[in-house]
């Protein structure tokens, strides 16, 4: 359109309505030695979960002038429950653990515990809002800037607790201690406790937010083919998890298994007839493997030497070729024999990590010692045909 301010407007309102019926079962049985605990030899479980989810996506995109688009959308999800977090234990642990009784004095004595899945479960849920803007200048034809910003809540996150912090959490799961009666002239009001549950629950909650930068161009000119450069950026703002019941939400953003801080890449391509050449330049921002708010050790620092695993960057290179199709233009030349067999297809050689460089050394992974956003097969090199059938 070419009213004043409203360009083009676009609004998308959708619902998506999903059924889930989830069965499970027991997995394995023991034939010898037979196991004879509850009086039956072999006992199948099974159980039945159905869930039924409706999520609503609002997207909005205005472009009030040729050359500026803004957008943005709200989106509902869920994810139901997988089949081994449903399935249930019935017999208790053969053996008691030692816990505290809060409840009585902070006595000390063993219990029995359950654990597995629960066919209760609540599917976990998430929301997400995202807003950005995106720039194609008029003069400068083939540019294209854009931003984007990007929050995740998710909740009802499927956990478990540990035995002791059950116990301590006695009064919000009543119904996962089981007591027995009060023995007779006892002063503590309550009896002991005979069997906890342990199986999993929805406990959890935890919200991401990011800014994703990306700038392109693109240029094809008469003789030389068309050149392309892309480049990507995300910085992680947040990564807000509760690692344990009742506690409270703390940000683990660019530690080590979190989201990193900033990360990005670079490429650029070049297609001549029907060739490509390309380069792509990966950055690793440099992440923490220990301090506040996971860990006050300095245990891990002293063998580091730091909190920081500094930044890595890796470097690939690849070439293409597109064999012509049937009475298409010409191509290279190659045996009558096999020309049929390659016509259409496309074959690529391509060697990751150009300079052969080490990852990072990292001493929270004990068995090997390095960042795991390397590799350590060092330089790689690659092959690959394609051939549409």
């Amino acid at each position: 359109q070419k009213w004043p301010l409203v360009r083009q407007l676009d609004l998308q309102v959708s619902g998506r309505i999903e059924d889930f019926r989830v069965r499970t079962g027991t997995s394995f049985y023991q034939i010898s030695p037979a196991v004879d605990i509850t009086g039956q030899i072999y006992k199948l479980i099974s159980s039945t979960a159905t869930y039924r989810s409706t999520n609503p996506t609002l997207a909005l995109r205005w472009r009030p002038v040729e050359s500026v688009m803004l957008r943005g959308s709200v989106a509902h999800g869920f994810s139901p429950p997988t089949f081994d977090q449903l399935l249930e234990n019935p017999d208790p642990s053969m053996f008691p653990s030692i816990i505290t009784d809060p409840r009585r004095g902070r006595a000390s004595y063993g219990v029995f515990t359950l654990s597995g899945g629960n066919r209760d479960l609540e599917p976990e849920t998430s929301r997400s809002e995202s807003a950005g803007v995106v720039f194609t200048p008029r003069h400068f034809k083939g540019l294209r800037l854009s931003a984007d910003w990007l929050r995740i809540n998710k909740q009802n996150n499927i956990g478990t607790l540990a035995l002791q912090q059950m116990i301590d959490n006695e009064l919000f799961f009543p119904a996962r201690v089981q007591r027995d009666a009060v023995p007779t002239g006892d002063s503590y009001g309550i009896g002991p406790i005979t069997l906890v549950d342990l199986s999993t629950l929805n406990l959890l909650r935890s919200s991401v937010e990011s800014i994703d930068f990306s700038a392109g161009y693109r240029r094809a000119t008469d003789h030389l083919g068309t050149f392309e450069v892309i480049a990507l950026c995300t910085v992680t703002e947040h990564f807000q998890q509760q690692l344990a019941f009742r506690q409270p939400t703390i940000d683990t953003v660019n530690f080590r298994n979190s989201p990193l801080r900033r990360q990005g890449n670079v490429a650029v391509t070049w297609e001549f007839r029907r060739w490509t050449l390309g380069w792509s330049a990966r950055y690793v921002g440099g992440y923490r493997v220990s301090g506040p708010p996971l860990t006050t050790s300095t245990l891990v620092t002293t063998r580091q030497g730091g909190v920081f695993v500094k930044s890595q960057d890796f470097h690939d290179v690849f070439a293409a070729y597109r064999f012509r199709r049937a009475g298409s233009g010409p191509g290279i030349n190659v045996p009558r024999w096999y020309e049929r067999a390659l016509r259409g297809g496309e074959i690529t050689v391509g060697l990751r990590n150009v300079f052969n460089l080490r990852p990072r050394y990292d001493v929270v992974n004990s068995t090997y010692f390095y960042s795991p956003w390397g590799d350590i097969r060092l330089r790689e090199y690659r092959i690959t045909l394609k051939k549409p059938l």
